[in-house]
């Protein structure tokens, strides 16, 4: 074996590739002889060959594929462990397939990543896969990986969006913001053809999407810079101008109306942006403007000025069309300030362009009189903030100190149970929704419940007039009865396929995430799959690219047998109930958790009972890590009916009721956790943990409760009498603290 792979080195380093290519047909051979039982050498070899894989042929390229292909076969087979060597080898597959441009080629090396997959599982390979797989290639490859190691990927980048966002800011800063660059985020927006001066208006970096251009345009222009710089070419280039002006004249579609509200935001923000820079911002709270941008504005000061003073006609004008009062009056009054008394000829277009003005400001000024005159109590209970309004006042004990950031802050880092409470507190006391703010929150929130399968939950939120999925979908779950799986409203086959076919993405995902509910619908035809191909078609435009995606392609997909294997799998690779890199999210775990229980009742088995018991306490871990308490609480209950998992997560139930106060319930079941472990054996690192929780139970707890903490401790546990020098408390803490490091010397604590 030295002497064939000492050969092949010599052949490489001499580039003599026709003698090479035949010697490893040899060296294949040679395997197969063997029944492809290599040794590690031969693997480090097939490694390094990997590494200048653009310069082999395609010979080769070939052999190495079939050589590794043939010896995974022969291993599997033969009942014979994966060496880390191997893992190296299918990561050399993943980068290969990024670089090579053979496209049936490229396909058998992702095929044979998935056949990996398939026979030794992909938990300690979901980061490695989702960052080089191309997700178009193989949907095999995508149903193939580990749903549980999957909720631990970090990261997980949109290569087209990743490749637009390179060509736009290829330059050093937005300092360097170029023509070229603004001409690239145009095409990439669907605005190409808006382009002046330019050969290839034709040409779009994104396939038009007719609802999507003004979504991206809001997207793009999200950072301060860019928000600065793209409103300098949008000046030069009018490409707004005439957008605003195409889509006034067009029909008023609801579609042509979200393309207004958004073009008619952006415009009124770079408005904003630019006398920031021309003038200062009085907060001093924004960064300090490109100097490439100070220079352009300040220097076009009039110029920025003329442009919003010829489009600001048509921005009242879209106002007035999309019903948004508050710009309507802010522009009006804009375009009154700015207003010069023209010469004697041009007195008349002049007074009809500001009579119309005059009127709409006339009509709320007239509101606001009459109501205040017709209505004693009107200036007691409503308020003005200038001509917005009226706005209701509120009596002290009903506001809320709660604002909808901070509900959304607590969505956006797991804490669901907490912004749940906050958001029903908001909607109290904010009547009126006119920005869609409550109706974004509340999707967070059927998120969360769709991912527990919580109907009674739901129907609260319908009974509250919240939409779930979609209004033709609500009434039949209205209806729906958990218990004996029916519903009163009958939903269409032909609609609800036309529904995953057009609906956004994540209206299909509450949809599959509703398991009893889709299976009470009866529907002739197989709504897995249709789910399935829409988060699949989803993921290969790489727009939204996401966890809660993948997880619903892999239960979907996945079979019993192949979901009980990935749960093993993920088991193995975290050793057990102990995990230190488990990234917490509440709405993953529960979904995971709901849907194995879901296979337990179906398939009454010892594997999945031993796998479900560590995924609940997992989740309520998670659960508890989020602040999510009630959720944790639930799980924990459930863990505690399997054998493997009881005292487990009877531990985890102290911290659990640690964090609500409940001093005593803690503490007592930390003792009956510990008088079950110090009559068993293999239990020492969890005696160890209990052991210092009681420490820190007796010392962080107020000294009001630290005598009723000490009588819930069994006397036998741990030393309670005081003496000259400590009191009972602090003799009990010394002693646990000491016996938390006799049963685990290697921990290294406390």
């Amino acid at each position: 074996m030295l002497i064939s792979t000492g050969l092949l080195c010599a052949l490489w380093q001499h580039k003599v590739n026709d003698v090479f290519d035949s010697c490893f047909d040899l060296f294949k051979t040679y395997g197969a002889s063997l029944n492809y039982m290599v040794e590690e050498l031969e693997l480090e070899f097939i490694v390094d060959l990997l590494d200048f894989w653009p310069e082999l042929s395609l010979q080769t390229k070939e052999s190495i594929h079939l050589f590794v292909k043939h010896a995974l076969t022969a291993l599997y087979d033969n009942q014979v462990g994966i060496t880390a060597t191997f893992k190296l080898i299918m990561a050399g597959f993943l980068h290969a397939a990024g670089v090579e441009k053979d496209n049936e080629l490229k396909s058998a090396l992702l095929n044979l990543v998935t056949y990996y997959c398939q026979l030794f599982g992909s938990a300690d390979m979901v980061d490695l896969i989702l960052k080089h797989v191309q997700i178009r290639a193989s949907k095999d490859l995508l149903i193939a990986l580990n749903p549980f190691a999957i909720t631990q990927v970090h990261k997980i980048n949109d290569p087209s969006s990743t490749f637009v966002q390179s060509l736009i800011m290829a330059s050093p800063h937005t300092g360097s913001f170029r023509p070229v660059h603004y001409e690239i985020a145009m095409r990439h927006l669907g605005m190409a053809s808006q382009l002046i001066g330019s050969d290839e208006q034709n040409k779009q970096t994104y396939d038009q999407v007719p609802s999507e251009w003004a979504r991206r345009l809001i997207h793009y222009c999200d950072t301060f810079g860019n928000l600065k710089n793209v409103s300098a070419y949008s000046e030069l280039n009018q490409a707004f101008e005439r957008m605003l002006q195409s889509l006034l004249l067009n029909e008023n579609t609801n579609q042509n109306l979200d393309h207004v509200r958004h073009l008619l935001l952006l415009l009124d923000r770079l408005e904003l942006q630019i006398s920031n820079a021309t003038d200062g911002c009085a907060t001093n709270a924004l960064p300090a403007v490109p100097r490439s941008s100070l220079i352009f504005f300040r220097t076009n000061k009039k110029t920025c000025h003329d442009y919003f003073l010829r489009i600001r006609p048509n921005m009242i004008a879209g106002a007035k069309l999309i019903s948004n009062d508050h710009m309507l009056i802010y522009h009006t009054q804009q375009a009154k300030m700015e207003s010069h008394i023209p010469h004697t000829e041009e007195i008349i277009p002049w007074f009809k362009e500001l009579n119309k003005y005059m009127c709409d400001l006339a009509w709320y000024k007239r509101l606001i009189r009459k109501a205040s005159q017709n209505m004693a109590e009107f200036n007691e209970r409503w308020s003005f903030e200038g001509f917005i309004g009226p706005i209701e006042k509120k009596d002290e004990d009903t506001k809320t100190s709660t604002t909808w950031f901070q509900v959304a802050a607590m969505f956006a880092s797991g804490r669901d149970e907490a912004a749940i409470k906050s958001l029903n507190a908001l909607k109290s006391v904010i009547k009126t929704d006119d920005f869609g703010i409550l109706k974004m929150l509340e999707k967070h929130a059927v998120h969360f419940y769709t991912c527990l399968e919580d109907y009674d939950a739901l129907q609260r939120m319908l009974d509250a007039g919240s939409t779930v999925i979609d209004d033709f979908i609500c009434n039949s779950l209205r209806s729906f009865n958990e218990d004996s799986l029916t519903s009163a409203q009958f939903i269409s086959a032909t609609e609800l396929q036309h529904f995953i076919q057009v609906a956004p993405l994540e209206s299909c995902l509450e949809l599959a995430r509703l398991y009893k509910f889709r299976d009470s619908m009866n529907i002739n035809f197989d709504m897995n799959s249709h789910l399935t191909e829409r988060i699949l078609q989803t993921l290969k435009e790489g727009i939204y690219t996401n966890i809660s995606s993948l997880i619903e392609l892999q239960l979907l997909e996945t079979d019993a047998h192949s979901l009980v294997a990935s749960a093993k799998d993920w088991l193995n690779m975290s050793s057990g109930y102990t995990y230190h890199h488990l990234p917490p999210d509440t709405k993953h775990w529960a979904r995971l958790s709901i849907d194995f229980e879901r296979l337990h009742h179906k398939n009454d088995q010892l594997d999945i009972s031993h796998c479900l018991g560590f995924v609940q306490l997992h989740s309520a871990k998670v659960a508890r890590r989020q602040g999510n308490i009630a959720l944790a609480e639930t799980l924990i209950k459930k863990a505690v009916v399997h054998a493997d998992t009881k005292y487990l997560a009877l531990y985890e139930q102290t911290k659990v009721s640690f964090l609500q106060s409940d001093y005593t319930g803690a503490m007592k079941t930390a003792s009956d956790v510990l008088l079950y472990l110090t009559s068993v054996q293999g239990y020492d690192e969890l005696k160890s943990k209990t052991y210092l929780k009681v420490a820190r139970y007796l010392k962080n707890c107020p000294e009001t409760e630290v005598d009723g903490l000490l009588q819930q401790l069994d006397p036998s546990l741990v030393k309670m009498e005081a003496n000259d020098l400590q009191s009972s408390v602090e003799v009990s803490i010394d002693d646990a603290l000491q016996k938390s490091i006799e049963n685990n010397t290697v921990d290294g604590r406390p």
